[in-house]
């Protein structure tokens, strides 16, 4: 799915993208990551940097940690806490970039 969205965004260069990370509601605290903040943060980071790999150019990339603050369900099972532990990709038209329509 991401290796589309490189080739799409390699494509139009108006694209603009948000990098959303996402936890399920359980607690952390490890020295790498002291609570959902970080790990939803460095999951999205991640996604950028593979990005960034492929040729996109960082100033293109935004990059949000949400941590369990927007589940997509409810974290009521290991399975709907499976679908909230998420990165999500927000394609958008850069409105003030040469050519673009809005």
């Amino acid at each position: 799915m991401v290796k589309k969205v490189v080739a799409i965004v390699l494509n139009r260069q108006t694209l603009q993208l948000e990098v959303r990370g996402h936890t399920d509601d359980r607690p952390i605290s490890t020295a790498e990551f002291p609570s959902n903040w970080e790990l939803s943060a460095a999951r999205a980071s991640r996604v950028a940097r593979y990005l960034i790999e492929k040729g996109v150019h960082p100033s293109r990339i935004a990059v949000e940690g949400f941590a369990n603050h927007r589940p997509r369900v409810a974290n009521s099972n290991p399975g709907s806490r499976r679908e909230n532990r998420r990165v999500e990709i927000r394609l958008y038209q850069n409105a003030q970039a040469k050519g673009a329509t809005p």
